[in-house]
């Protein structure tokens, strides 16, 4: 907190997380799917968040990063635009998605538009469940999660997750995929155990996953992060016209919304790690990546009845004989 405050005052003004809202994404209000921790969390770091609908005009005005979380609806190209146009703009966006929509009837995978404009930057969401087959990792004996992720990049958003060895748990995750001579760089990983499922109808039956033809074999990408242009680049506006630099922004699109949510208040996890990380390197406050947050939490301590009937024995009676038995035993010891 204190590390954020000194980084508002040097920079003059307030650092600004932006939800974008009106495809059925998680909110801070929304009891079943709520970002009421991440909200929590983002204030104790001294950043202040809103919500914005790509529908209005100029719906990113004052936006250090914009944050797509677990959408339900597809986008359409009006607002896809204004997510390319502000991520080539200099913009920072996190993209969260799950792999199926939840929708009356036979269950599909999910398409959100947001596929198509992530391939334009070199990362791949592919339509796909991640099974994660080490029992080790698995929090509940079911392939799909929730599960642990252990295996990270040496990339600055997870290096200090690498370093710790601490587990960021996910569930539901599709796998989304580093283009190969792009700029995207992976994240983290599945076991070598793990793979993704393409097949909806083998999700359906009750055979024992098993990975086949076309299934996305492990380790399996879960998060890509990609700096859109890096260094200034030179935009040709016509033949003979003078280049036109672009700053070009960063993106995170992560295979899962779900770490985002109840993880974030487990202290044995590091979910809430990974959100401080993200959120610094997103919005270009480096200090709150290589200083990740410490968290302290008061453990509650159940005393029965005879518990406390102990505790009286001990402290108000044996303690005090033990005191006078020790106190006679010293002045008889000088007496003689």
């Amino acid at each position: 907190a204190l590390t954020g405050a000194l980084l508002q005052v040097t920079s003059g003004r307030s650092t600004r997380v932006c939800l974008s809202e009106g495809h059925g994404e998680w909110s801070v209000d929304d009891p079943e799917r709520s970002l009421a921790l991440m909200a929590e969390e983002l204030r104790r770091d001294n950043l202040e968040m809103d919500s914005r609908s790509l529908r209005e005009a100029d719906p990113l005005e004052g936006c250090d990063a914009v944050y797509v979380i677990g959408p339900r609806k597809p986008f359409s190209d009006e607002e896809l635009t204004r997510l390319r146009d502000y991520v080539s703009g200099g913009g920072n966006l996190l993209v969260a998605l799950d792999p199926i929509d939840p929708g009356d009837g036979r269950p599909g995978f999910l398409y959100t538009g947001l596929e198509k404009l992530a391939a334009e930057w070199g990362v791949l969401i592919d339509p796909s469940v991640v099974q994660e087959l080490d029992a080790a990792r698995l929090l509940v004996p079911r392939p799909v999660g929730p599960f642990g992720v252990l295996d990270y990049e040496d990339h600055v958003v997870v290096r200090q997750l690498r370093l710790m060895k601490a587990p960021v748990v996910m569930e539901l995750a599709r796998s989304v995929r580093a283009e190969k001579g792009s700029r995207a760089e992976e994240l983290m990983h599945t076991s070598k155990q793990g793979f993704a499922e393409t097949k909806l109808e083998q999700l359906l039956s009750d055979a024992d996953p098993v990975a086949s033809v076309g299934d996305i074999e492990g380790p399996v990408s879960l998060a890509v992060a990609v700096s859109t242009l890096g260094d200034e680049e030179a935009d040709m506006l016509s033949p003979g016209a003078a280049p036109r630099a672009r700053k070009g922004g960063r993106v995170i699109v992560t295979g899962s919304s779900s770490w985002l949510g109840a993880y974030l208040g487990e202290q044995v996890y590091a979910n809430i790690d990974l959100l401080a990380t993200t959120t610094g390197w997103l919005t270009e406050r480096d200090a709150l990546v290589s200083i990740p947050p410490k968290k302290f939490s008061a453990l509650r301590v159940l005393i029965t009845e005879e518990g406390l009937s102990g505790i009286f024995v001990r402290v108000l009676l044996l303690l005090p004989m033990a005191c006078l038995v020790l106190g006679v035993g010293v002045w008889w010891t000088r007496r003689s």
